[in-house]
């Protein structure tokens, strides 16, 4: 599902990805207070921006995976070398709150046996392009448990997988540790063990054909800016 915030014909018109969705509508409401600019969001998978994009409908800015990046600038939608880093985030697990003990996935061990005693699996369809749903695939794949874990799994197209832990319909969900966190009535568990994390990279970059080139680069420069660390630090944004 894509969403959108209500917007007039003016403001700045911003595709992103849903990684980054709750830290980019803060900013957002904060370049708007500071500029009197207002920014219209529109969040989704890659692959429905993608479908956008590809049937003439651009941005201004976009916001998505430094992959996706790659692929706008093959498609000359974004200049070469024009994409920066906003942030970084890796996967993380969760389970309803209140389970006890709390699994311990903070060794390879520890994360294959917790992966293959859980009862369901939540985590976003790969084939939408999602960054989590894709990189949690390579990692069951390299782990080796990918058929024995494919008929408990619990495929959402998009949206935070964290609702279908702590609605009880999935024991266990994976995706972005910055999706994970601002839903209620779950519980991330520990940090991976780094031979199992997989990092996703966030960019950004003008649109080569957008309408406010100016608007735009004043947006990019403000969500990239050191002022605004700390809310990418809050929303689980970090070093991996």
């Amino acid at each position: 599902m894509v969403l959108e915030s209500s917007a007039a014909a003016h403001a700045l018109k911003v595709f992103s990805v849903n990684g980054v969705r709750d830290v980019m509508v803060r900013l957002g409401a904060a370049f708007h207070a500071e500029t009197g600019d207002e920014v219209h969001f529109t969040f989704g998978t890659i692959g429905v921006l993608q479908n956008r994009m590809s049937a003439g409908d651009l941005p201004d800015v976009l916001v998505a995976m430094a992959a996706a990046m790659s692929r706008a600038e093959e498609q000359g939608l974004i200049d070469n070398n024009a994409s920066v880093e906003v942030g970084r985030t890796g996967l993380g697990l969760a389970v309803k709150e209140g389970t006890a003990p709390l699994p311990d996935v903070s060794t390879s061990s520890g994360l294959r046996d917790t992966l293959l005693r859980a009862r369901s699996l939540a985590y976003t369809d790969p084939q939408t392009g999602a960054a989590s749903g894709v990189a949690f695939a390579e990692m069951l794949a390299d782990m080796g448990i990918t058929d024995a874990v494919k008929d408990k799994a619990v495929l959402v197209s998009g949206g935070p997988v964290g609702e279908v832990v702590a609605q009880g319909r999935a024991e266990l969900g994976v995706q972005q540790v910055t999706e994970l966190l601002p839903i209620k009535g779950i519980a991330l568990l520990g940090s991976l063990p780094p031979e199992q994390q997989r990092v996703t990279v966030y960019q950004a970059a003008v649109v080569l054909r957008c309408t406010k080139p100016k608007l735009a680069a004043a947006f990019l420069k403000y969500v990239t800016s050191c002022k605004v660390k700390p809310a990418f630090t809050d929303a689980g944004f970090g070093r991996y």
